[in-house]
């Protein structure tokens, strides 16, 4: 024991009380957290109440904790101190004691972490030390973490010991017994407490075999340059050192001014070589470390660079992306960016000079391929064993990489564990990155319950119905029930193949929570195709509806089928109210054990053209992807999701099914009917008061169009998401002026677990046709080649992130075609500019080279089509006659005309005047509508002549 507090009497299994001997000191204990801060005289019952009011504060509020950090980023606000911690000279002046301190720390010596008020400097020291014992204290509850940050970031690590945490009062006497503590490190802590006092108090607890270091200790040598104000006390450097020789004096200690700078230097820009521990007090530096030291160090030791090859376990350390550069993942470039964090980069690098000569070696750093991918999976908390095994490189061959990056400082390894590297990361960039264990929809579902029992999940238009989640809840335990009781294991097919509705959304929860693979396929398939990919997968049970039982009841009937219940139910199959209630109810509820990795979902889609294939996407790309969409476009407890999408497209799936669940939001299902016309969609969103609409820029045009007749439905809207197909600027800004809503545009694929790319609350910008900025990826634009294009240069797309899905279900050919190295390349042409940008121009295969060898973009001349005044919408197809490509053009009219020429050949100028004679269609034809698939996108092999 090294607390002076020998006695300890425990309240509860979450509170206790360590006291000493003649009860003049009491400190509460709050699940093994010691608030030496909060001491009094032993009174039980004041103690008591200490104790309930300390867990209250920290434990008693983990809930609305966690809730601010996974929102934080919404709105941040950066320490710039804290973030530039792990990489600025205070940090790094202490880098040269590692090695000595390594050799003469005993294993379970005690380090005592003095003021450790963002709790990362306690995980350095733990990960650098791994057998000894790290104490790391605070002031209390104040500044980055408090009380309730320090609960919720380490409470797991205080439980089993791995660190210790406690709250102190810096100038009052220290709660450690003589000579208890082996190091004592005080990073920016001497020169702002009672020096005398904190000074003896140290000395009293460190054996002089021990050591104690304060890294950045403000000094009066000479003004800062340029000048800044600094608090606290300031002494010269010679007055310390005059101090240390008469205190030290006919003792075994010794005390050194170690000029702050030169520490730096000596790890990060000298040659690597030993270098003798001397006080140099009267350097023209204004920052130092000062050391208390055995004398035989001195005089028998040396001080030397800690660097990348000195790091014992580098394939075990997380990676730190340094946050003053910007990361230029779509041209693979470094530079420094002054103006990050509000312009606080260039502030302070203007007060670290020294620091900016290192930094310099990272402006304009052209990454490699694998150098930016580490960077991002960096960025996800990926260990370098991890990064290497996603890659699919040797370590050895990842290392030398990492090495060159952390010598420039772009990067830095660090021994820390998964959990302290979240925090840091959470204090850096202000986002939340989840833990593992919570990448799953079990974890999401039960998480979403806990928090949101009491507010409404679903609105069911079809039968007027409302259910809270824990309503919800209970349905989804009765599905899961049977699901059990008619065999269902982990990893069986089930597959739907139904309008979406509440019950569909529910069996898709319950099924995932089951471990069931989802597979829903859109109820306007031919059947040859309905029946080629239940062949495909074969699932163990069928969901339909009675819109299509008749259509393919003759597929289903060596299936088990389902039929959810409708108004008018044919006899052929049992009614899903039948078949739930068909349950024993003292079947015990059967527990399955999911991991993030496990097949979720498979979702075919074919686009446009081809033959539907089932893409594979996982749990914890489901849940993140859904939590990508709620913080993209902050989703509140209070929004309501207007669902006009179905349940077998990613956004439809996803934001009906998942992203309600993060924020605890409702969802609106509308009946076929409303979704019929665009008129009874708005009644539906007026009658149901949704907040949110997500869609595709075909019904966003009719509603601008019937502006006059829908604006009132539409004003419980605050927000439109929109993605499907190219969004104009022109059909933007006359929404925005209809009804006063700024589009939020975002783009992502069924591959790419959807969202990828994305405009962001309050970022809409009216006057470009961007789709937004890389989200939680990298997103590139290259050549032929696979070369990265120049700015503004147009070429293929392609994505790299966690979220790319498994590959194509039984087709791994096809999923080697388009996965390359990583890499998934989306088939559309885009263009990303410098500040990162991205803007679409159309699909790889739906481009038309003329015979003069021109480009031309079947979505550009689309949009063109779309501005005249007299097109609703329109389609053009690429064909090939003759081994010669041309255009045809589909054409839908606001109002039907008996002479068709005479629009056509003014449509046939109207694109000539706006992009050139070689973009008009060889041929227009005019139909009544365009053939849709259930989800909005144009079936554009459904359209011929």
């Amino acid at each position: 024991m090294i607390y002076n507090l020998p006695h300890t009497r425990q309240f509860d299994e979450n509170t206790a009380v360590c006291y000493n001997s003649d009860f003049t000191v009491a400190v509460p204990v709050v699940k093994n957290v010691c608030y030496f801060n909060e001491a009094d005289f032993f009174s039980e019952k004041l103690l008591r109440q200490k104790c309930e009011d300390l867990l209250r504060a920290s434990a008693g509020f983990e809930q609305e904790y966690e809730n601010f950090v996974r929102q934080k980023a919404r709105r941040p606000s950066y320490d710039i101190y804290a973030c530039f911690q792990s990489f600025n000279e205070a940090c790094k002046a202490f880098f040269p004691f590692i090695k000595l301190l390594q050799k003469k720390l005993p294993a379970g010596a005690t380090i005592l972490n003095l003021w450790d008020r963002t709790g990362w400097l306690g995980a350095l020291l733990q990960g650098f030390f791994p057998e000894q014992r790290v104490i790391t204290l605070w002031e209390g509850d104040k500044d980055v973490l408090g009380y309730k940050g320090f609960h919720f970031w380490y409470q797991d690590e205080v439980a089993r010991r791995e660190m210790e945490v406690g709250f102190a009062n810096l100038n009052k006497p220290l709660p450690f017994e003589d000579d208890s503590v082996a190091l004592v490190f005080g990073l920016d802590t001497f020169h702002r407490f009672d020096q005398s006092l904190l000074l003896q108090e140290l000395l009293r607890i460190t054996p002089e075999n021990g050591a104690i270091l304060f890294p950045h200790v403000h000094l009066s040598n000479s003004e800062p340059e340029p000048f800044f104000e600094r608090g606290c006390r300031q002494l010269h450097g010679l007055d310390y050192d005059a101090f240390f020789g008469q205190l030290f004096e006919n003792t075994g200690r010794q005390g050194f001014v170690f000029p702050e700078p030169e520490m730096f230097a000596l790890n990060e820009l000298y040659e690597q070589q030993p270098h003798p521990i001397v006080s140099q007090p009267n350097s023209h530096h204004y920052n130092a470390m000062l050391a208390i030291l055995p004398q035989s160090w001195a005089e028998s030791e040396q001080l030397e660079a800690y660097r990348f090859a000195d790091l014992q376990d580098p394939e075990s350390c997380h990676i730190l992306v340094n946050p003053l550069l910007h990361i230029d993942y779509s041209r693979q470039l470094v530079r420094i960016d002054r103006a990050k964090y509000s312009d606080r980069v260039g502030y302070l690098l203007d007060r670290h000079p020294i620091y900016l000569e290192k930094l310099s070696r990272a402006e304009d750093y052209r990454l490699s391929g694998v150098a930016a991918k580490a960077l991002y999976l960096a960025g996800q908390l990926y260990t370098v064993q991890e990064i290497a095994a996603e890659l699919e490189l040797p370590v050895a061959d990842l290392l030398p990489i990492l090495q060159d990056m952390q010598e420039r400082d772009i990067v830095q390894l660090v021994p820390v564990t998964k959990d302290q590297m979240r925090l840091q990361q959470y204090i850096t960039t202000q986002e939340y990155v989840l833990p593992e264990s919570q990448l799953t929809l079990t974890v999401l579902w039960q998480r979403s319950v806990a928090r949101y029992g009491d507010e409404l999940f679903l609105i069911s238009e079809w039968d007027e119905s409302e259910f809270t989640y824990a309503d919800c809840q209970e349905i989804i335990r009765q599905i899961r029930l049977k699901f059990a009781a008619e065999g269902l294991q982990r990893g069986d097919r089930l597959a739907l193949i139904t309008i979406n509705n509440f019950e569909a959304v529910l069996t898709v929860l319950a099924a995932v929570q089951s471990g069931l693979v989802v597979v829903p396929l859109e109820y306007k398939l031919v059947p040859a195709t309905v029946a080629h990919i239940l062949e495909e997968v074969r699932p163990r049970l069928t969901f339909i509806d009675e819109h299509v039982a008749g259509v393919f009841g003759d597929l289903l009937t060596d299936q088990r089928v389902v039929q959810f219940d409708g108004e008018h139910e044919p006899e052929a199959f049992e009614l899903f109210s039948d078949w739930l209630a068909d349950q024993e109810e003292d079947t015990a509820f059967p527990s399955v054990e999911v991991s993030p990795g496990d097949l979720a979902v498979i979702l075919y889609t074919s686009g446009s053209t081809g033959i539907p294939k089932g893409v594979m996407l996982s749990h914890a790309q489901l849940v993140r992807s859904s939590r990508l969409v709620t913080e993209s476009f902050h989703w509140q407890t209070k929004d309501r999701f207007f669902a006009v999408g179905e349940l077998d497209a990613m956004s439809g799936l996803r934001n009906a099914c998942f992203a309600p669940l993060e924020v605890g939001a409702a969802v609106v299902i509308p009946t076929v009917m409303s979704k019929s016309n665009m008129f009874g969609l708005c009644e539906s969103i007026a009658q149901h008061q949704a907040t949110i609409l997500g869609t595709t820029p075909a019904l966003l045009n009719q509603m601008v169009q019937f502006e006059r007749r829908v604006r009132a439905d539409l004003t419980s809207l605050r927000q439109v998401i929109c993605t499907g197909s190219a969004l104009s600027v022109e059909l933007k800004q006359a929404f925005h002026e209809a009804f006063g809503i700024a589009i939020l545009n975002y783009y992502g694929l069924t591959e790419t677990t959807g969202i990828c790319i994305t405009e962001k609350e309050g970022a809409a910008d009216l006057n470009s046709s961007t789709i937004g900025r890389a989200c939680d990826c990298i997103a590139q634009v290259v050549d032929e080649s696979g070369e990265i294009v120049v700015p503004g240069a147009e070429g293929e797309l392609r994505i790299f992130s966690r979220n790319i899905m498994q590959g194509y279900y039984q087709r791994e050919e096809l999923t080697r075609s388009v996965i390359r190295k990583g890499w998934f390349y989306t088939g559309d042409i885009a263009t990303i500019d410098a500040a990162g940008n991205v803007q679409l121009k159309g699909r790889k295969r739906e481009i038309i080279k003329t015979a003069d060898g021109l480009l031309v973009y079947t979505s550009e001349v689309e949009q063109i089509l779309e501005r005249y005044p007299s097109v609703q919408e329109a389609a053009v197809v690429p064909v090939i006659e003759a081994e010669k490509e041309k255009m045809l053009s589909f054409i839908v009219l606001t109002e039907a005309v008996t002479d068709q020429e005479p629009i056509r050949i003014a449509l046939k100028k109207f694109i000539t005047e706006k992009i050139g004679d070689r973009n008009v269609p060889v041929e227009i034809h005019f139909t009544d509508a365009l053939p849709r698939n259930a989800n909005g996108k144009v079936l554009k092999t459904a359209l011929t002549i």
